[in-house]
C-alpha cells in the first residue's frame, strides 16, 4: 500500500526543448496520477498550477495530493462512477466536472485521460485538463433561452414555420396539427402549393407561391395573409410573417417565422367592411362602395367588354317626404331598393347614391337594347309603388315615377367619372323633358353648359329659384347689380352688397370672390358673404397656392364659358377636395374672372346643405352677374394700382436730396415740386411759371434748357449757374409723361463745392452717369 501523504507532487521535470515547450504550451494543464480511488497526484505541469491558482506545496497541504478532493463535492460521485465505467471498457476516458479555483470561483473542466501501463512499473494516468467554463456558460444560456422559448410556445397558439430553400422543404411546430388536424407536406413545398391537392385556398395559392419566389430573389421579409384548409374542410385565415436567414456568401438559405390564426379578426373585419359599404336604410351598396366596385370592373375589363351605367332618380320624392312624412318616404325608398335588386344579377352593381337617387351598373351586355328594356321595366316597376299615407282613408296619394339616365362603356367613356357624367347628363335630359322617362346619352348633351367635363354631379333636389315669381331672372338681377355699382361711391362696399343680394336670392350658403396674385401663382379670398349659420372662411383662405395646394390644375375646371359647376365635391380631385371639405361645402358654382383673356380669379357660390341642382337660367344669371362684378372690380383694382404707383413715385421723389420739379412744356407752369426744392423756394407753388418761381422773372429764360430737347435727344445734361443763389447746378432735363400728358422733368444737383475747388475729376466721378 502506498502512503499517498509521502508523495510530493512536483512539476514535470525539464525535458528536452521541444517536449517541454509542448507541455507548457498546451492550453489548460497536464498532470500524472495513480489510478487509485483518490487520484493521487504524481506530477503536474506549470499550466496545471496556473489553471487552479495553487502552488505544489499548497496542493499537498490542502488536498493531500488527492485530485479527487479538488473536484466539486456535487460532482465527485458522478465522476467516480464514470471513471470506473471507463476503466472497465478501455484505457481512455473523457469527463466534464467542476473544480474550485484557489480564489473561490468555480471552473468547468474537460478532462481527457490515458492509462499508461509499463512492465515492471505501476499503472499511471496521464490527464489533460481544459477550461470549458465559458462554453458551459454559453451552453447554459442557450438552454435557458430554449426553455423560455418553449414555455412561450406552449402558451401560444402561434405556429413556428421554417422553409429550407436549398431543399425546398417545410418544417413546423406540433401546434400545426393541433390547429388544422393534420401535419403538412414537407418536401417540394413550392410545387405542392400550386398543386391541386394543396391545403391553401385556390384563390390564395398564386400569391403564396409568388411570396416564396420573392424571398428566393432576395426579399428579406414576407408578411402574407391567406387561407388554410382544416381537416374537416373549413378554411381559416392566417398570417405568415417570415424573416430570411442568409449564408456567409449572403445567399438566402432559410426563412423562419410564425403562422398566426387571424380568422376571427378577419371575419369581423369583413363583417364591418360589409356594414360600412352598405346604405343603412336600403342595405344597398353605398355611393363609395358602388363607385369602387364599378371602377374595379372597368380597370380589369377586357377588349370587347360592354357594360352600362344607369342613374335612377325618383320623381316628386321631396313632395312625398314633405306631405306624408319621412317614415313613408323611407318605406318607399326601401321598397324601391328591393324592386331594383330583383331586376339585376348578383354580378351587377346596385347602389344608393343618397337621397332618392340610385346607381346601377350592368355588366356584359350585348347591345343598347338591353339597357332600354331594363329602363322600361324599372319605370313600370317603380311606378307601381303604393304612396298612400300609411293606408289611411282620405289620405293623399301622390303618383311615384322615376327618371333614368344611362351611359354605355366604352362608347360613352372608359372611366367611372366619364360614364357618371354622361349618365347624369342623360338624366338631366329626362328631367328636362318632363320626367317619368329614360334617356341614353347620345353625345348631343355635351353642349350643355352647366357642367364642367370632369366635375361629378350627384343627387338632384327638386328645388327651383325664382326672381320673386315675376319677370326674367337675368334681367331682374342684372338691373339691381348695375344700380348698386353705378350709384355707389365705394366699389368694395357695392361688391359686398351684391354678393349678399345674390346669396339671399338664390339661398346659397356662401358667396365670395377670389382674386389672383399679380403673377397668378396663388389666389386669395377678398370678399365673402355668409348665410345664417354658416361659418366665415375668408381668414383661412388668404393665400391658396395653385401649384402646392391645388396641383396646378384648378383652372382646368372652368369650361369655355368660364363656368365651374360641381354638384358633389366628393368626386373632385384630392387637392381641391382637401380645401373645400373642411368648409362644409357639398356643391359649388364658380364663374371665372378674365382680364383681356387672362384668368384673374373667380366669383363663387357654395351650398353646404345639399348637392344642389342649378337650372340653365340660374347658371346664366350668376355668370352674367359675375361678369358685371369682374368689370367693376378689375377697373377698381387698376385704379388702386395706379394710385399706389403714383404714391410710390411721389414717396421716392419727396425723399430725394436732389431738386426735382415738373414743368408743362407749353405753358411753363409747375406741375410738381419735391420737398427738397420746396424748402429752398417756399413760395414756389403748383401752377406758377417756373421762371417766376425760381428766377423771379416775368418771361421765360433765353437759355431755357428744355427748349433744347428734340425728338432725337429726349434728355440733356448741362451745368447752370444760379446767380440769385450763387450756386452751380448740374441739371438733368428729360421729357416724361405725367398724368397722361407730356411734361419736362428737371433734376438739379448742387456742384458748387466741386466748381470752386476745380475738381473736375471728382465731379466726373460722382455726378456723371
Amino acid at each position: 500500500m502506498v502512503d499517498n501523504r509521502s508523495i510530493r507532487p512536483t512539476e514535470l521535470p525539464a525535458q528536452p526543448g521541444l517536449v517541454r515547450l509542448m507541455c507548457d504550451g498546451i492550453p489548460g494543464g497536464i498532470f500524472r496520477c495513480l489510478p487509485d480511488p483518490v487520484w493521487t497526484i504524481l506530477e503536474v505541469s506549470r499550466g496545471f498550477l496556473n489553471l487552479f491558482g495553487y502552488t505544489a506545496e499548497e496542493m499537498r497541504e490542502k488536498f493531500h495530493n488527492h485530485y479527487l478532493d479538488m473536484i466539486h463535492p456535487h460532482d465527485r460521485r458522478a465522476v467516480t462512477r464514470a471513471f470506473q465505467k471507463h476503466m472497465e471498457t478501455g484505457t481512455d476516458h473523457c469527463l466534464e466536472y467542476r473544480v474550485k479555483h484557489r480564489d473561490g470561483h468555480t471552473l468547468w473542466i474537460l478532462e481527457q485521460s490515458h492509462l499508461m501501463q509499463r512492465d515492471g512499473e505501476p499503472d499511471t494516468l496521464c490527464c489533460t485538463l481544459t477550461d470549458i467554463t465559458e462554453g458551459k456558460k454559453l451552453q447554459e444560456q442557450l438552454r435557458l433561452s430554449l426553455e423560455r422559448h418553449q414555455i412561450l410556445m406552449d402558451q401560444t397558439d402561434d405556429i413556428i414555420i421554417e422553409w429550407n430553400m436549398e431543399t425546398d422543404s417545410f418544417f413546423c411546430s406540433p401546434k400545426w396539427e393541433t390547429k388544422f388536424g393534420y401535419m403538412p407536406q414537407k418536401e417540394h413545398i413550392t410545387r405542392h402549393i400550386l398543386h391541386g391537392d394543396s391545403h391553401i385556398h385556390p384563390e390564395d395559392r398564386q400569391r403564396v407561391a409568388e411570396a416564396l419566389r420573392s424571398i428566393r430573389r432576395g426579399a428579406l421579409h414576407s408578411d402574407l395573409e391567406f387561407r388554410i384548409c382544416t381537416a374537416d374542410g373549413r378554411y381559416l385565415w392566417c398570417r405568415a410573417r417570415m424573416t430570411v436567414q442568409t449564408s456567409q456568401a449572403n445567399h438566402p438559405v432559410h426563412a423562419i417565422g410564425l403562422l398566426v390564426d387571424i380568422d376571427s379578426e378577419k371575419r369581423q373585419a369583413e363583417k364591418l367592411l360589409e356594414i360600412a359599404q352598405r346604405d343603412p336604410l336600403t342595405n344597398l351598396l353605398n355611393k363609395v362602395a358602388s363607385q369602387k366596385r364599378i371602377e374595379e370592373y372597368l380597370n380589369t375589363a377586357a377588349d370587347g367588354d360592354c357594360s352600362a351605367l344607369l342613374i335612377v332618380d325618383l320623381d316628386n320624392f321631396k313632395h312625398i317626404n314633405d306631405s306624408m312624412g319621412h317614415l313613408v318616404g323611407d318605406a318607399i325608398l326601401v321598397d324601391a331598393a328591393q324592386r331594383l335588386k330583383t331586376h339585376f344579377r348578383s354580378t351587377d352593381t346596385v347602389g344608393r347614391l343618397g337621397g332618392d337617387e340610385f346607381i346601377i351598373h350592368i355588366q356584359n351586355i350585348q347591345d343598347v337594347s338591353i339597357v332600354q328594356k331594363k329602363a322600361e321595366q324599372l319605370i313600370l316597376e317603380l311606378g307601381d309603388i303604393e304612396t298612400v299615407n300609411n293606408g289611411m282613408e282620405n289620405s293623399p296619394s301622390i303618383a311615384l315615377s322615376c327618371s333614368i339616365g344611362a351611359a354605355i362603356y366604352p362608347k360613352h367613356g372608359k372611366s367611372f367619372k366619364e360614364l357618371y357624367r354622361h349618365a347624369d347628363l342623360a338624366l338631366y335630359q329626362s328631367k328636362k323633358n318632363g320626367k317619368n322617362q329614360y334617356n341614353v346619352y347620345d353625345g348631343s348633351y355635351q353642349q350643355e353648359r352647366i357642367l364642367r367635363p370632369y366635375t361629378q354631379p350627384a343627387s338632384i333636389p327638386e328645388e327651383k329659384v325664382d326672381a320673386d315669381g315675376t319677370g326674367n331672372l337675368l334681367d331682374y338681377l342684372s338691373e339691381h347689380c348695375f344700380h348698386i355699382l353705378y350709384h355707389s361711391r365705394d366699389v368694395e362696399t357695392a361688391v359686398q352688397s351684391i354678393l349678399e343680394m345674390v346669396g339671399k336670392k338664390f339661398n346659397v350658403s356662401r358667396s365670395y370672390i377670389f382674386e389672383d396674385s399679380e403673377d397668378g401663382s396663388y389666389c386669395r379670398n377678398t370678399f365673402e358673404w355668409c348665410n345664417e349659420g354658416i361659418s366665415p372662411q375668408i381668414d383661412n383662405l388668404r393665400c391658396i397656392s395653385y401649384e402646392k395646394d391645388l396641383n396646378n390644375r384648378y383652372r382646368d375646371n372652368f369650361n369655355e364659358e368660364g363656368i365651374f359647376y360641381c354638384r358633389d365635391i366628393r368626386l373632385l380631385e384630392e387637392e381641391p377636395y382637401a380645401i373645400l371639405a373642411p368648409q362644409g361645402i357639398k356643391a359649388l358654382l364658380q364663374s371665372a374672372i378674365y382680364d383681356n383673356g387672362v384668368f384673374r380669379g373667380f366669383v363663387g357660390f357654395d351650398d353646404c346643405s345639399i348637392n344642389r341642382f342649378w337650372t340653365q337660367d340660374q347658371v346664366d344669371a350668376l355668370a352674367f352677374i359675375s361678369e358685371i362684378l369682374s368689370v367693376f372690380l378689375l377697373k377698381h383694382r387698376a385704379q388702386q394700382r395706379t394710385v399706389q404707383a403714383e404714391e410710390s413715385i411721389r414717396s421716392i421723389l419727396e425723399n430725394q436730396s436732389t431738386w426735382i420739379y415738373l414743368i408743362d412744356p407749353k405753358s411753363y407752369e409747375l406741375l410738381y415740386v419735391n420737398r427738397c426744392l420746396g424748402q429752398i423756394f417756399p413760395s414756389a407753388q403748383i401752377g406758377m411759371h417756373c421762371y417766376e418761381a425760381f428766377f423771379r422773372r416775368d418771361h421765360p429764360c433765353t437759355e431755357c434748357l428744355f427748349r433744347k430737347l428734340t425728338e432725337k435727344n429726349q434728355s440733356l445734361l448741362q451745368e447752370v449757374y444760379h446767380a440769385a443763389l450763387d450756386l452751380w447746378l448740374m441739371t438733368d432735363t428729360s421729357m416724361v409723361t405725367w398724368h397722361n400728358r407730356p411734361a419736362v422733368l428737371m433734376c438739379c444737383f448742387d456742384i458748387t463745392p466741386y466748381k470752386k475747388a476745380g475738381t473736375n475729376d471728382l465731379l466726373d466721378k460722382n455726378l456723371r452717369p
